[in-house]
């Protein structure tokens, strides 16, 4: 009997999942797994505090499950916290499926419930089997490589102690132990796409290979050392490839085609856009053939092909009132003698001019201010062409104003009727607030 604890322990402690007299809180669904799970780690002297969702899915059995957590805590001493969750209403305010719904209604109270109760982990009972169904699970997916490097003994506070034991373990020492568990009837469903690995595919795989379990979780644990390898040289990559612009960010084409793998290398740059296949494809043509203009639109995000650059744009809604969040207007005593030294990022303008509140929009067709340096005035659009502006910093482009006249073209240059002249007595200071 003290061989499967033994064996717990050993991989706790190998990977540092938790401390002796750690508190713990375990999640508790009343299945085999669970069951098990915290009652080595009581045994294993561990202080466990149990969590039970009721995600009210399975009528009457839903019901059983809580009735039989709160008996069991009762005969171990262990506290025991329970909630309800309507999870087929989050579900469908949140256009999840209902897998997805419970497992993100169960993860956010265990986070909160282990900062309530001063835990130092949130312990589940993932095994080596579950772990090859996520690996096949995520492989009938397409997933990429991240997908198949399977389940972490640690994940932020998530631990797996299982993760070194089968399924079939598990239930010999409840056996042995003589304690009893509750049985979830969905799982005996082959409707659902885990159920159907677990209970038809990987058995027939099992034909060919008796060990295929060990062979599925042995190949998970070399991706995930040659992930880590890939995750640091993306890393590396993305530095040298990305640079934040003030609306998002750009990406050096140039040097991205001299990579050795430029596609993989630019979705991982733009897989936070939640960009599909077929854009990714697109981009990477429009960029090998130099397609300047070309734009591709995501959920979130506008991706421009520029010269030398893809330019990744964050799309939301502005109003005036927005745009002005960030920066400083403040009055100062006097501006620097050195106009040279005043960086392009920042502004001073007569204040003795500004009656009224300042605004920032940005730039239409037809504006028109004064460019301090210049005789006379001149379209906003021919400075920008003149500038040679890209695509994507004309239609950024700000503007500060006062009522309907332009005081500074924002990043560029205040317009001369602004301008600070000797004699002004109210001098306004205009900064980024970083």
């Amino acid at each position: 009997m003290k061989r499967f604890p033994n064996k717990i322990k050993n991989f706790i402690d190998k990977h540092a999942l938790l401390s002796e007299n750690d508190r713990v809180i375990v999640a508790l669904s009343g299945g085999a797994d669970s069951v098990c799970l915290i009652s080595i780690l009581q045994r294993l002297g561990y202080e466990c505090e149990a969590a039970h969702c009721n995600f009210h899915l399975r009528g009457n059995e839903s019901m059983r499950d809580e009735e039989f957590v709160t008996t069991l805590c009762q005969r171990l001493g262990i506290t025991l916290h329970k909630v309800d969750f309507s999870t087929a209403e989050y579900a469908e305010q949140h256009k999840q499926s209902i897998e997805m719904a419970a497992r993100e209604l169960r993860y956010d109270w265990f986070e909160k419930l282990r900062v309530q109760t001063n835990a130092k982990a949130i312990a589940v009972a993932h095994h080596m089997d579950d772990n090859a169904e996520t690996f096949m699970l995520n492989l009938s997916r397409g997933t990429g490589i991240q997908g198949l490097k399977g389940m972490s003994p640690r994940n932020g506070f998530i631990v797996r102690p299982f993760l070194c034991v089968h399924r079939a373990e598990i239930i010999g020492f409840l056996q042995e132990i003589g304690q009893d568990f509750v049985t979830d009837s969905t799982n005996l469903e082959d409707i659902y796409h885990r159920n159907f690995i677990r209970l038809r595919l990987l058995p027939e795989m099992q034909t060919l290979n008796p060990s295929v379990m060990d062979a599925i979780n042995t190949t998970s644990q070399h991706i995930a050392e040659a992930f880590s390898i890939y995750k640091e040289a993306i890393d590396n990559y993305r530095n040298r490839l990305c640079h934040a612009t003030e609306n998002g960010m750009s990406i050096d084409t140039e040097e991205l085609l001299q990579t050795v793998s430029p596609r993989t290398i630019l979705f991982e740059c733009l897989k936070h856009t939640h960009i599909n296949e077929t854009q990714l494809d697109n981009i990477l043509a429009a960029v090998k053939s130099s397609n300047c203009g070309r734009q591709i639109h995501t959920d979130t995000h506008r991706i421009m092909i520029e010269r030398g650059c893809i330019e990744v744009i964050l799309v939301k809604e502005t109003t005036e009132e927005s745009l002005l969040d960030g920066w400083i207007i403040e009055q100062v005593d006097a501006m620097p003698t050195d106009f040279k030294s005043i960086p392009k990022t920042e502004a001073y303008i007569n204040g003795d001019l500004i009656d009224g509140e300042l605004t920032m929009r940005r730039w239409q067709n037809g504006d028109r201010f004064y460019p301090l340096g210049m005789n006379g005035s001149k379209l906003v659009s021919d400075y920008m062409t003149d500038r040679k502006f890209s695509r994507t910093k004309k239609e950024n482009q700000l503007l500060l104003c006062h009522g309907n006249d332009i005081v500074w073209l924002v990043n560029e240059r205040v317009d001369n009727r602004f301008k600070v002249t000797e004699g002004c007595k109210r001098i306004l200071h205009i900064k980024r607030n970083k």
